[in-house]
């Protein structure tokens, strides 16, 4: 499963929906950074990136007033503890279920791919 701004709001507790559009820019710019840090890509169902996602967010989405005065603000322990385990861990294999809906949808493809001829 992906992360999602559903996701996100519920962790935050974020009720409303006014702040949707910024949630989605801001997990896309943590996804950016997160593979500009690691150096991994971010697979659905990488419990620990998506922990590393949220932690980006959240701290983006609570610091505004620092990136609008132009000021940096400095990542918690949490997040470079993260990135660094990350970094260290490597990609992650696919879990059996991840593997079973790639090669579903290899099929569905061929057999489409087929039906066109």
């Amino acid at each position: 499963m992906s992360i999602t701004v559903s996701d996100l709001k519920e962790y935050f507790r974020v009720t409303h929906n006014n702040d949707d559009t910024l949630l989605s820019k801001l997990l896309e710019t943590a996804k950016s950074l997160a593979y500009e840090k690691t150096g991994i890509s971010y697979k659905s169902g990488d419990y620990l990136y998506e922990q590393l996602l949220t932690y980006y967010v959240q701290h983006f989405y609570d610091d505004r007033a620092a990136f609008v005065d132009k000021e940096t603000a400095e990542f918690p322990y949490s997040i470079t503890h993260l990135e660094k385990t990350i970094t260290y861990r490597g990609e992650i294999e696919p879990s059996e279920e991840q593997t079973e809906q790639v090669q579903q949808t290899q099929q569905v493809q061929e057999v489409q791919q087929t039906e066109e001829i």
